[in-house]
């Protein structure tokens, strides 16, 4: 039950990121601004919070490598660049989406796990009534 829940929390990941995106887009008026940021990231710590646990903090730079990897095998099956823009291609989306989207998601993340972990200690920790009453019986 566990590797099923593992997978699904895997799959998961994307759909948040995507949801966060597109709300994020619909929200904020101006393109990478708090709010905007705000709005994309604080899904991704949600969800992190939520899975707690520390494989967790690999799933932004697992899915950016899988999507990249699909998109550049694509492009060199159809000779065709799914990325170019008027300003981007291959030598620079890599590294664009590292450090707009691979590493801020990481940090959201990151603080979702440590979050998490950290509530799910206190929650799990024996209060000192209850631990002084076992002793006592």
């Amino acid at each position: 039950m566990r590797l099923l829940a593992a997978a699904a929390a895997v799959f998961a990941f994307p759909v948040v990121v995507l949801v966060a995106y597109g709300a994020s887009v619909l929200v904020a008026s101006e393109s990478l601004g708090a709010l905007w940021w705000a709005v994309f990231l604080v899904p991704a710590a949600l969800y992190g919070a939520v899975v707690a646990r520390a494989w967790a903090l690999a799933l932004p730079l697992a899915w950016a490598a899988a999507i990249l990897g699909v998109l550049r095998l694509a492009d060199l099956i159809s000779g065709a660049c799914s990325v170019c823009g008027p300003e981007d291609d291959w030598s620079s989306v890599t590294v664009t989406y590292l450090f707009f989207a691979v590493l801020p998601l990481t940090f959201a993340v990151a603080a979702g796990v440590l979050v998490g972990i950290t509530w799910r200690d206190r929650r799990d920790r024996p209060t000192p009534s209850a631990s002084a009453s076992a002793g006592s019986a």
